[in-house]
């Protein structure tokens, strides 16, 4: 036997690979029939035939192998096998067994070597094949494993491969019960080999090595808890709603074959559109597509009046054709992507949803695209590049008329331009250039275009690797982020494949990672200009830099789980944030052709296409697409939820009466989850569905929905992504509402002084319940995330020391953050320090989170009447520091649109157009006179309820047109004669 595993440690680049098991290893041969407590036999040959050890004939340097020799049958079929004698497993003759096997769950592995001499006895219809007998009360049933079937008289068989070692594996879960429906009590391995024909002859029929049954066994699940609240709003820095085309949305809407292209924009399939469009500007310059020759770069010439500018009019013809381009619905062509472009937002306006759509516009820097006058800067000769224009004025003026004459099919509120993609991956541009650049073409845009937010510098993911990285980013930031509204970067996982074929993961941009730089680019920000500003992700997820090897060193299912695995840890990061992401677009394509014999030999098409080509040229869905599957309802509003873990990471929304609860499980370990789920005091959680995402058997599975029986518990798998669809019952009212307040640190990026570093952070304390302190920290000499003390105003908090899911296997840079008691912060100047094992590092950012009541005056933690009486008592005053906690929309004053905010936050999201007023029914016709302020084509419904704070609102009546700017209702009062209501109009 040749030892071919010194460990059982493997390198593992994916969970689809290897998840984190104990492997035992219940029966094993290595050759020789005997060997450390593991014994095998032989049963069912006849005299003559045989199985022996011998010393390995094939020049393997094996050592023992046993040779199988089929010679001795008589008549009918030569069957006999090789089985488990005793193992240390063993629990009766030929039977094993372990404490900790879960029938229908642990998977079990069988694998032999086998070869196959030139010179073998096997003839058509022969076999080598596993076979595991199950056992239960003394009775056998037998499960056929796996055949491997050898037909060495078929031309071109599959298996016909002699004079090489050969390895048969399989892996399933153990069987759930016996036969007869009996539980599992034991398992009976063997190898068999069968001559059907009884044709062998005298001589070697095959040699077998390392004959191995193990099974995976899991550690005890993590306990972890879940807690979520149907009835309370989760207000984030303000920001409520979730707004699913912010995050659900792809980099590429190209081609999509016509037997799939609807399932992209329908609802109820993945329902994703493009959000970044990289292309626009060059190819419009270059007017690549509808040159003379198409594919061949024919610039837009120059203006003969202003030199160094395009040419106006040969510019808008190249727009028009652009837009004539995309309008012309040619999807039929898979060649030039960019003809469907649009494709997906134009199909999302047919159901009414076009302008809920976000674009980013952004500049690429593709050498030859942009004419040479457009390369340097005539006023700064020195800034010159072959691939980025340095001709500011003429590069923000052609930008300028693309933004206004190209046809962009969303609201312009949703649209928004990106200077440049990339441009610290341009080697010959320097950073003073990129500097100028992003200090220059803002506000020339911005000149004809006032509300268009402009934000870069779009740094690729290296610039977050290590300090250096972030000085680049800094530089920026410093030096004209004064004109950006926003911030732009791509946060990646790389795995790079050398020319030697090896395997290696460079860049490692885990939830921690994200959520450090986050908050280093934020707290930077508001040190600089007083304000975070935005951030769009343009680009995130996870890809393959080849260095000239195979791409076949990657298999399909880890190249789709790395990157199922990078989009959604940093979707929930983002997700996290509603009031600072503009937009977070993962690099996912649509579609990409070609076969690939069972390995992705057509580059990474496997890791980031919703659709491929299989090796027979059958588009089929990758489990990318699963992902966007399995979250394609969600919406709704943020509620509360929270994970023990951050290792489990949630998220939980409401839309009516349904509940949307996303688990993603960052680790390698299970998670046995405990759910406390409430609908509140007025409602119930009544019915659940579980979407799952999650690998099996080395294979991704994706259950598209199974009713759950109950909902208190749960099993989480290893990186197991989960969606929750829970239906609440009863009446549907919200009890309460919190809003998160985020507050930044005054320094960032502080090199380590005796093992430490600390900020001030200013605090809010107004109606505060909850407080959180968080600490990122980059260390790149460190093998593991240390211990960690955070000291808050003097009060200690130690942070357990260990490398968790949250951070990916990456010590380097991440984030810790901890629950302190409000008590220990300050109304004002809060001090706060990180201490490390040493000084060998940078604490990066410090950030206070604290949690206030929103709408709840009177301290009850429920919104009620009273509080809604302490907000009509202040109504035409203006907001103090005393009194902006009533000021519910922010507007600097108190009045009725706050009120119609905290009936909004106390029922079920419907628009109130008037404050509750109390009426007194006509005493002749017992009906009321209602007015409001409308709209033109816009519908009402008057609503009533006899009690201000309790009851259910009753509707009088709906489908109300509006006669104008104001509408009147007279009709039924509603209550009893005599009796007072409390009456609203809800828009429809």
């Amino acid at each position: 036997m040749k030892k071919l595993y010194d460990s059982l440690a493997l390198l593992c680049l994916s969970t689809a690979t290897c998840l984190n098991a104990e492997q035992r290893i219940l029966w094993q041969d290595l050759g020789d029939l005997d060997n450390n407590g593991y014994t095998s036999s032989v049963r069912g040959l006849s005299a003559g035939s045989a199985v022996t050890s011998i010393a390995d004939p094939t020049g393997s340097e094996r050592g023992a192998v046993l040779s199988i020799d089929l010679s001795g049958g008589s008549s009918g079929t030569e069957w006999g096998s090789l089985e488990m004698a005793s193992s240390p497993y063993s629990v009766a003759s030929k039977v094993v067994w372990d404490s900790d096997i879960i029938p229908g769950t642990t998977q079990i592995t069988l694998r032999a070597d086998v070869y196959i001499p030139s010179t073998s006895t096997l003839g058509s219809g022969d076999s080598v094949g596993f076979l595991v007998r199950t056992e239960a009360n003394n009775q056998w049933w037998d499960n056929n494993l796996s055949e491997w079937t050898n037909s060495f008289n078929t031309p071109n068989a599959d298996t016909a491969i002699t004079d090489q070692w050969q390895t048969i594996e399989v892996t399933v879960a153990v069987p759930a019960e016996a036969g007869g429906a009996q539980a599992l009590t034991g398992l009976f391995p063997l190898l068999s080999f069968n001559d059907i024909n009884n044709d062998a002859g005298s001589g070697v029929y095959a040699y077998v090595d390392n004959i191995r049954m193990s099974v995976d066994i899991f550690a005890t699940p993590v306990a972890t808890e879940v807690t979520m609240d149907a009835s309370s709003h989760r207000i984030i820095n303000g920001t409520r709603f979730f707004d699913r085309y912010r995050y659900l949305n792809i980099h590429g809407d190209g081609y999509v074959p016509s037997s799939v292209s609807s399932k992209l924009w329908d609802p109820n399939e993945i329902f994703v559109t493009q959000t970044r469009y990289s292309s626009s500007i060059d190819q419009i310059i270059s007017q690549i597509w509808w040159g003379t020759t198409s594919g061949v770069i024919e610039h837009v010439a120059e203006d003969l009046n202003n030199t160094g500018f395009l040419d106006p009019t040969e510019l808008l013809s190249s727009i028009g054709n652009m837009n004539d381009w995309i309008n012309s619905g040619d999807t039929a062509s898979p060649n030039y992507s960019s003809q469907s472009r649009f494709i997906g937002i134009q199909e999302h306006s047919k159901i009414g949803s076009s302008n809920n759509n976000v674009i980013v516009l952004c500049g690429r820097n593709i050498a030859g695209r942009y004419p040479s006058f457009m390369l340097t800067n005539p006023d700064t000769p020195s800034y010159s590049s072959t691939d980025v224009p340095m001709h500011f004025a003429s590069y923000a003026d052609a930008v300028s008329q693309i933004i206004e004459h190209q046809e962009f099919p969303v609201d312009s509120d949703r649209f928004y331009f990106e200077v440049m993609n990339e441009p610290n991956f341009t080697h010959d541009v320097s950073d003073a250039e990129i500097i100028a650049l992003h200090n220059e073409v803002p506000p020339l845009v911005r000149a004809n275009h006032p509300n268009l937010l402009i934000g870069g510098p779009s740094f690729g993911a290296t610039a977050f690797r290590n300090l250096s990285g972030w000085g680049r980013y800094e530089a920026v930031m410093s030096g004209a982020g004064a004109q950006l509204d926003f911030w732009t970067w791509h946060p990646y996982d790389r795995y790079d494949i050398s020319n030697t074929d090896t395997v290696s993961r460079s860049l490692y941009t885990s939830a921690g990672r994200v959520s450090a730089v986050l908050d280093t680019i934020d707290s930077h920000s508001f040190n600089l200009f007083g304000t975070p500003k935005y951030h769009a992700i343009t680009e995130y997820g996870a890809w393959v830099l080849n260095s000239g090897g195979s791409y076949n060193e990657f298999s399909r299912e880890d190249l789709m789980w790395n990157q199922v695995n990078a989009l959604l840890e940093k979707m929930m990061v983002f997700m996290d944030r509603p009031d600072r992401i503009l937009v977070a677009t993962p690099f996912i394509n649509t579609y990409a052709g070609g076969s690939g014999s069972g390995l992705p030999t057509s580059g990474d098409k496997w890791g980031n296409n919703l659709w491929v080509d299989d090796d027979s040229d059958s588009v089929i869905e990758t489990t990318v697409a699963s992902l966007f599957r399995m979250l394609h309802d969600v919406t709704g509003s943020y509620i509360e939820i929270e994970s023990s873990t951050a290792d489990v990471q949630t998220h939980a929304f409401r839309n009516g009466s349904t509940v949307y609860l996303i688990l993603n499980n960052l680790s390698t370990d299970r998670h046995d989850i405990t759910l406390n789920l409430s609908a509140g005091d007025f409602g119930t959680i009544s019915a659940a569905t579980r979407r799952r995402l999650w690998v099996q058997n080395g294979e991704a599975n994706y259950d598209s929905g199974t009713v759950l029986g109950s909902w208190n518990s749960l099993i989480l798998e290893a990186e197991e992504k989960s969606l929750l669809v829970l239906t609440v019952s009863g009446n549907e009212t919200y009890m309460r509402a919190y809003n998160e307040e985020r507050f930044y640190g005054d320094a960032v990026v502080q090199a380590l002084s005796a093992n430490a570093a600390s900020a001030n952070v200013e605090v809010d304390l107004t109606q505060a319940i909850e407080a959180k302190v968080r600490v990122s920290f980059m260390r790149e000499n460190d093998v593991s995330v240390p211990s960690v003390t955070i000291s808050v105003n003097g009060n200690n908090h130690v942070v357990p020391a260990g490398t968790t899911g949250y951070d990916d296997s990456d010590p380097a840079v991440t984030s810790r953050e901890i629950s302190v008691p409000v008590a220990q912060l300050l109304d004002g100047t809060n001090s706060i320090s990180a201490t490390f094992p040493d000084s060998d590092g940078h604490l990066l950012a410090v950030v206070v989170e604290v949690t206030k009541r929103f709408g709840d005056y009177n301290g009850n933690d429920e919104l009620d009447a009273l509080d809604r009486q302490a907000i009509a008592a202040r109504k035409g005053t203006s907001v103090s520091a005393s009194t902006e906690q009533y000021d519910l929309d922010g507007s600097g004053v108190i009045d009725d649109l706050d009120l119609i905010v905290f009936d909004n936050l106390r029922g079920t999201d419907t628009v109130v157009l008037l404050e509750v007023k109390q009426l007194v029914p006509d005493t002749g016709t017992n009906q009321v006179q209602i007015t409001w302020a409308s709209t033109l084509h816009k519908t009402y419904s008057i609503e009533v309820r006899p009690s201000l704070d309790a009851g259910s609102w009753t509707t009088l009546q709906s489908g109300i047109s509006a006669t104008g700017n104001t509408t009147t209702y007279t009709g039924p009062s509603g209550v009893s004669q005599g009796s007072r209501g409390f009456y609203r109009v809800v828009q429809d």
